[in-house]
């Protein structure tokens, strides 16, 4: 479905732009994130984008040691099973849905307590900025839209 030529952009260290993102208040919120998990939220610094074997892998990392997650997208854009990122138990389903050399759409659905579902679009600005914008709706018609911009490390 997608070829990894044309990712190829994407891969890299990328580091949060906090001044030029938007406040995770609204996300945090309406998952009704404790105190703890907000904290943590404000520690994200960046992650790390590469593809091999026919995966697009996304390393998330943060100040906090235990507050990272990896997430492993197929190329052919089927569904894979990930941790939810809000760390709760729950299924978590991923996958790519659509791949330009400039934007990537990626899905997520989730079980559990506040199921619902996510749509990421990952956008290259130029070669060295990457916005994602997530829009979250959870299955009690409850939503949240907010922008992450991020600065490739060189």
């Amino acid at each position: 479905m997608h070829h990894s030529t044309k990712l190829c952009d994407f891969v890299g260290t990328w580091m949060l732009d906090k001044a030029a993102s938007d406040s995770l208040q609204g996300p945090s919120s309406l998952m009704s994130l404790g105190m703890i998990m907000r904290n943590a939220l404000e520690l994200l610094r960046g992650m790390s984008i590469s593809i091999e074997a026919g995966v697009l892998t996304v390393a998330v990392f943060s100040l906090v040691e235990w507050f990272t997650f990896t997430e492993h997208y197929r190329l052919d854009g089927a569904e894979s099973a990930a941790k939810r990122r809000d760390f709760r138990k729950g299924a978590n389903f991923i996958r790519l849905a659509s791949a330009t050399a400039s934007r990537l759409q990626l899905q997520m659905r989730w079980e559990g307590a506040y199921a619902g579902k996510g749509v990421e679009e990952v956008v290259l600005v130029g070669g060295d900025e990457l916005h994602i914008t997530c829009s979250l709706a959870l299955h009690n018609g409850k939503s949240a839209t907010y922008r992450q911009v991020y600065r490739r490390r060189h």
